[in-house]
């Protein structure tokens, strides 16, 4: 499954930030679990559970950039 969130609706300030997001997304402990134990338990649940910034082009349009924020899992 692929998740994609227009980041459009950042300013173009605070898109690093969404990078930065992205980054330690899956690297961090919960109140629950630590990133170990929420690591396996995400691989033997989903299968996988990513996170990055893709950029796609509108139109076919080198000019016309859409930001994404993509969140992947298999199940």
């Amino acid at each position: 499954m692929n998740l994609y969130f227009d980041m459009r609706v950042l300013p173009q300030e605070q898109i690093p930030y969404a990078a930065l997001l992205s980054n330690v997304l899956s690297m961090m402990n919960t109140e629950s679990y630590s990133f170990g134990e929420l690591n396996k338990l995400l691989n033997i649940n989903t299968g996988g559970f990513y996170t990055n910034l893709r950029t796609f082009q509108q139109d076919l349009e080198d000019t016309k950039m859409m930001p994404k924020f993509c969140v992947t899992s298999k199940a």
